[in-house]
């Protein structure tokens, strides 16, 4: 092949690489400028992590009435459940605060410690009525040992009947120590964006109760396609008197947000034809958010 032939096809390999190079970046800036554009068109409230519908219920009920209550409630839109095998974890939930400083500021600082393994979450969570215009003003973002602990940042939009709507965003650290949390500045320690707040010396517990969780069932529109899941938690005091039954739906996909929404007023309006609600027993989840 003649010298300058070469030359030529080189450069025009050159070329061409660089051309391929140069549009791939620019369809990439194009997608993530598409993605941008969608996440600020998408509604506020459909940019939770997740949303979660709670129903409080009648603690005298038994485990065997409310399910067969929600299976019927869920065959009415042709939905079935996932049954498991009844095995329920326990847990303790617990609500600490310093002075009611955190309640005051619309936080709650909740730990769910797992009887059976030892391990406890601790979530700090804030409420508001909207996403986007009401963030939290001191930010959720966890500092943590990655040697022996993990932590994660959620946005739950939360429906419990007869409350208005609200939106928790919340961070969580897992961790096996039991007293990671004796004291304010222990949060502060954890929580970066709460140091500047002048409070010192133990945090109060101002909640207590034991609770037994059912495994999570999912919710199945034609044997397949899952929409969420069921869950059936059963709440104590701590010496062991019922407080409520509560039935939580969640569902983590925003394209299936309005299914559930309809299988949880299902269950709803099931439990109502069965005088099964129990608007008295508002006031513990109330203090949880969720």
């Amino acid at each position: 092949m003649a010298p300058h032939l070469e030359k030529f096809l080189e450069i025009v390999k050159g070329r061409s690489l660089t051309f391929v190079m140069t549009y791939s970046l620019f369809l990439a800036a194009l997608a993530i400028v598409v993605a941008s554009v969608e996440w600020f068109n998408t509604p506020c409230q459909e940019r939770a992590n997740a949303v979660a519908f709670i129903l409080p219920v009648d603690p005298s009920l038994t485990n065997h009435s409310i399910l067969d209550a929600c299976i019927a409630a869920l065959r009415t839109r042709n939905l079935e459940l996932g049954i498991k095998k009844n095995v329920s974890s326990i847990t303790t939930v617990q609500v600490f605060d310093w002075n009611g400083e955190l309640q005051s500021l619309s936080y709650r600082f909740v730990q769910i410690a797992n009887v059976d393994d030892g391990t406890s979450t601790w979530a700090l969570r804030y409420a508001a009525k909207q996403l986007c215009a009401d963030s939290p003003p001191y930010s959720l973002t966890v500092a943590y040992n990655a040697d022996y602990e993990s932590a994660a940042q959620n946005v739950y939009s939360v429906f419990q009947r007869d409350l208005p709507l609200q939106y928790v965003t919340e961070g969580t650290l897992r961790t096996s120590s039991e007293d990671r949390f004796a004291t304010f500045q222990h949060l502060q320690s954890v929580f970066p964006s709460f140091r500047h707040l002048p409070f010192k010396g133990h945090l109060q517990r101002t909640g207590s109760w034991l609770v037994a969780r059912s495994p999570p069932m999912p919710i199945l529109l034609n044997e397949e396609a899952m929409i969420g899941t069921l869950q059936l938690q059963r709440w104590y005091t701590a010496i062991g008197e019922p407080v409520a039954w509560k039935i939580s739906l969640v569902s983590s996909d925003s394209y299936k947000h309005n299914a559930a929404k309809k299988a949880f007023l299902a269950i709803s309006n099931e439990m109502t034809r069965r005088h099964g609600n129990c608007s008295s027993c508002l006031d513990t989840f109330g203090q949880l958010f969720q």
